[in-house]
């Protein structure tokens, strides 16, 4: 595992990767860091961030995956699999920088690893950052282009964090074409501003669920057949479980039984979604739940 800090023209850039295979954890690095492993290592890395200014961070996490929402990323072959969870993301952040909507610390943070495109992966780092960009689908062994995007911030170092966003995501696509990996693969680019109204949408259609599920509790068998007919993400005997679901093909799989709010919530993904891009096989809303 390590670290890095980069100067990136003053761009606010935070970048949690699985690294290649053969990148293991360093067992010593989880010794004298506050907090323990991984989330201390994380709290450090972005406490060198925190002494930057406008500098950019830029850090590598290897030997590990994502794991969705529950899963958690990063997961420590050397540690019975440790991971890091979304509690202790939030927990490194919160303990060097005051979340803000209106002005926080990163321009986008960034996982370029699978499964992390959830709803609940925005909310654990909304108000540290304006975007951003992860996969709903498992991602292949070639990962984000390393030369690309970097490229596209070097010709314009004006660029805005949504044109370097979509950036990130069309040259991972194009890394994937080049590797014949695209044909499951995904990236969003999120707008973490737009989640108040997302959360609020989402929200009220559980509530419009739990109502109908109390009228009539053979509902609950309706939703578990919608969700297994939307779009899923690695949710197989074969590959295991992680309960991760395209939001907008599963809301949509609702709107008979849930006639309320889930074309408001439909509506509200759309805005928080600035960017997306899927290979062949898929046809991803840009979050899962």
């Amino acid at each position: 595992m390590f670290v890095k800090r980069e100067q990136l023209f003053g761009f606010g850039l935070l970048l949690l990767a699985a690294g290649p295979a053969d990148v293991a954890f360093d067992g010593r690095l989880r010794r004298g860091i506050p907090g323990g492993f991984p989330g201390g290592i994380v709290r450090r890395f972005v406490d060198l961030h925190h002494g930057l200014g406008p500098a950019a961070a830029h850090g590598r996490f290897g030997g590990g995956i994502g794991g969705g929402s529950i899963g958690g990323v990063a997961n420590d072959e050397n540690f019975d699999f440790d991971f890091l969870s979304l509690k202790e993301i939030r927990q490194a952040f919160e303990s060097v920088h005051t979340p803000s909507s209106s002005r926080p610390p990163f321009d986008i943070i960034g996982f370029d690893t699978c499964l992390m495109a959830t709803l609940d992966t925005a909310n654990t780092v909304s108000g540290f950052a304006h975007y951003m960009v992860a996969s709903q689908e498992l991602e292949p062994g070639n990962g984000w282009q390393y030369t690309g995007w970097p490229e596209a911030l070097g010709a314009d170092t004006s660029i805005s964090g949504a044109e370097l966003g979509k950036a990130i995501c069309d040259t991972y696509m194009e890394g994937c074409r080049m590797e014949g990996t695209e044909g499951n693969a995904t990236l969003s680019l999120i707008n973490l501003e737009a989640l108040p109204h997302l959360n609020m949408a989402y929200n009220a259609l559980g509530l419009e669920a739990v109502g109908v599920a109390m009228e009539n509790d053979a509902f609950y068998a309706i939703l578990g057949r919608q969700a297994n007919a939307a779009e899923n993400y690695m949710n197989s005997r074969s590959e295991g479980f992680t309960n991760m679901v395209d939001i907008g093909s599963f809301v949509r799989n609702l709107k008979r039984s849930l006639p309320a709010f889930s074309q408001i919530l439909l509506d509200a993904l759309d805005e928080a979604i600035i960017y997306k891009v899927s290979g062949p096989y898929r046809n991803p809303s840009g979050l899962s739940c």
